[in-house]
């Protein structure tokens, strides 16, 4: 199972955990989101723990996924970003707005960072990273190499020999042929 450490505006934590409960390849590695998911407030120190916790999930995930609207102004989203990146965690920006540079910054042009603009492609993508995933992946290229070359095969079948190209039962070959 994929760890994909979740990242946006708290506003969108129930998106999140709609998607954990119908998405089966993955598993999203963020304390974040429980606290979220249980009204929690918080204060001061506690802010602390949350960056410290922020920091551990990111590090220890195997893929990144920020999700962002046009509304959206990220801060700590950002900040956690740059924990991905640091951290070399594969970043997938999922964001439909026309301008993101605009929204995110210069930072999407960055090594390890893909944009995509649909949860969906997201998924694709996460599932792409996952063993079951990449393995279906190798298979279907697998098979379409196949496909070529069997086309070119038939291509050459259906081509006619020429006196030259034509081999003979002596060992030789066109105009090589002792036989003629």
């Amino acid at each position: 199972m994929l760890r994909v450490y979740p990242s946006s505006k708290v506003k969108h934590a129930p998106m999140w955990s709609q998607l954990q409960k119908e998405t089966s390849h993955i598993f999203f590695n963020a304390r974040w989101l429980k606290r979220a998911e249980h009204g929690e407030t918080m204060e001061g120190a506690d802010f602390r723990e949350l960056w410290h916790e922020c920091q551990e999930d990111v590090k220890n995930a195997d893929a990144f996924l920020l999700y962002a609207e046009d509304d959206d102004h990220l801060r700590g989203a950002l900040v956690e970003v740059g924990f991905a990146l640091a951290h070399g965690v594969r970043v997938i920006v999922v964001t439909p707005v026309e301008d993101p540079i605009t929204l995110l910054g210069s930072w999407l042009w960055a090594g390890g960072v893909m944009r995509v603009r649909t949860m969906e492609e997201a998924m694709k993508e996460l599932y792409l990273m996952t063993e079951k995933g990449r393995k279906e992946e190798q298979e279907r290229r697998w098979f379409e190499i196949q496909k070529v070359e069997n086309e070119e095969k038939k291509k050459r079948k259906l081509r006619p020999f020429r006196k030259e190209e034509r081999e003979c039962s002596c060992g030789g070959s066109g105009s090589a042929c002792e036989c003629e």
